[in-house]
Formats: C-alpha cells, sequence, structure tokens
C-alpha cells in the first residue's frame, strides 16, 4: 500500500476514535490522501471562496502558503489556509479587506484572531501585497480537490514568494517544492531574475 493510500486509512481510524482534532492534524492526515480525500470542511471553504467571486465581493482568489505548497508536495503541518486576493484600495490609497470581512460576517462566520473560522479551518484573507503576489494570484492555475475544483498559486510562483519572505518556515517550502516537484525552470528562472532573487536562490540550485 502506499503512503498516501495509507494516509486516508489513518484519518478514517483518527476521526473515528477522535471527532476533534487539531487543524494540524486534518491537514497532515487528510487534506491529500491518494484519491485527493473529500475532507468535507475543506469543500466547504472552497465554496465559500467560489460565493465571493460569484458574488462580485472579490474580483479573484488563490490558495497559497502551506497548503497551496500541499497541492504540489508530501502533506506538511499547517495551522491555517492562506487566501491571497486582489487588494480593494480606498479612496485614500488604503488597502482594505472590508467588504469580505463584512459579507462572511453577515453569512455568520466569526473571526478568531486574523482568521475566519470556516468549517472549523482557519481561514487568513491576504491581500497580495507587492508585485510578485498580485503576479502569482493573476497567474494562479485550478487543481482538483475531490468533486470540485480551487485556484492555487503555481509552484514557480510558490517559491519564489517562499524565498522572498525567508523566514525558517518558507525555505522549508522551498526545500520541499525543489524536491518534489517538476518545476518549469524557464518560468522560474524568469521569475526570480525579475524580481532579484537570484541570489537567494543560489545556494538551493546547486544542491
Amino acid at each position: 500500500m502506499s503512503k498516501r493510500g495509507f494516509v486516508g486509512i489513518t484519518l478514517q481510524k483518527i476521526s473515528k476514535a477522535s471527532p476533534e482534532f487539531s487543524v494540524s492534524d486534518i491537514f497532515r492526515y487528510s487534506l491529500f490522501s491518494s484519491d485527493k480525500l473529500k475532507y468535507p470542511n475543506m469543500e466547504k471553504v472552497i465554496q465559500v471562496l467560489k460565493e465571493l467571486v460569484s458574488k462580485k465581493i472579490i474580483e479573484s482568489y488563490a490558495i497559497g502558503g502551506a497548503v497551496g505548497v500541499i497541492f504540489y508536495t508530501e502533506p506538511i503541518n499547517t495551522k491555517d489556509v492562506d487566501i491571497f486576493v486582489a487588494p480593494q484600495m480606498t479612496k485614500s490609497g488604503i488597502v482594505h479587506l472590508g467588504s469580505i470581512y463584512e459579507y462572511l460576517k453577515n453569512a455568520g462566520f466569526v473571526m478568531e484572531g486574523q482568521y475566519f473560522i470556516i468549517g472549523g479551518i482557519p481561514v487568513d484573507f491576504i491581500a497580495a501585497y507587492n508585485e510578485l503576489t498580485l503576479e502569482a494570484l493573476y497567474n494562479s492555475i485550478e487543481k482538483p480537490y475531490g468533486k470540485t475544483k480551487v485556484k492555487v498559486l503555481r509552484p514557480e510562483y510558490l517559491l519564489a514568494i517562499a524565498l522572498q519572505t525567508g523566514r525558517p518556515q518558507d525555505l522549508k517550502k522551498v526545500d520541499l517544492l525543489k524536491g518534489e516537484v517538476d518545476l518549469d525552470k524557464t518560468l522560474l528562472k524568469d521569475i526570480l531574475k525579475r524580481y532579484d532573487l537570484q541570489k537567494n536562490w543560489g545556494k538551493y540550485a546547486k544542491e
């Protein structure tokens, strides 16, 4: 039996024995198994994202961060889902996400700190905060999840964003993407050159 197939069986045992387990466990054990496990809470998040687009609350979205990486690699621990959206600007030029917050609160979702809790999963809405993240958002691709599809940042952009951010947890994503994903080297080279990330990438490219 493959490792991913075993993951799905492990989840069934965990969920029966412990109905309440951490979000990290949800993502580590259930977000992706051999059949792209149809975890209902994650599908609820996807449903809400599509509602936000259809009601023109947001123009577009894409999953990034650790969960974005999981679409391309083995499961890793994470506590939330990062959702990149196009920034909304006030007349004074201040970025805000007020329309998203208003819609979700009216729909009955509550906030805990910076997160909206959707189906028990903390969801962090992040306005694309620089040219790289905005370009990544507009070049996102659809990936299958259960019976639906969801927009995810391309792995080349996930890697570049992780390099640019540079925290230890981000550099772990770089290691995963480099080691497990068949990256588009031409696209990656172009992104790294345009955003002055070639030196950051240098030590990884030599390994």
